[in-house]
């Protein structure tokens, strides 16, 4: 919300702005003030397990929305039952989408993907 008003305080001080150069405007206010936030944790610990947290953060980026953060990768140990340690991740993402839906699609990945 701060930046899309430092943009809109912008463009009002702004001495001439071009009537295209107004709606890219209008349209890059609108869409981060109607954009959620949402932050996703992930883990795999079969096979390629980077290979697997890479595919992931693609499709997330494919289906739900745009990357705005990544943290780095870490190594954990499994926790609660014996298998191998994991590699853990989390990221930032901005959609339109709201919560249940952002859960619905995160849902068909895991799923997708095995």
């Amino acid at each position: 919300m701060k930046d899309a008003k430092k943009l809109l305080k912008k463009f009002m001080s702004a001495d001439f702005v071009s009537k295209i150069g107004f709606v890219k405007l209008f349209y890059e206010i609108y869409h981060r003030i109607k954009m959620n936030k949402a932050y996703i944790s992930l883990g795999s610990n079969k096979d390629d397990r980077l290979g697997n947290i890479q595919g992931a953060v693609f499709r997330i980026q494919k289906d739900i929305g745009v990357l705005i953060d990544l943290s780095s990768i870490y190594e954990t140990l499994s926790w609660g039952f014996d298998g191998p340690d994991f590699l853990n991740a989390c990221i930032g993402i901005e959609t339109e989408l709201q919560p249940l839906q952002v859960l619905n699609n995160l849902l068909k990945i895991e799923q997708q993907m095995g």
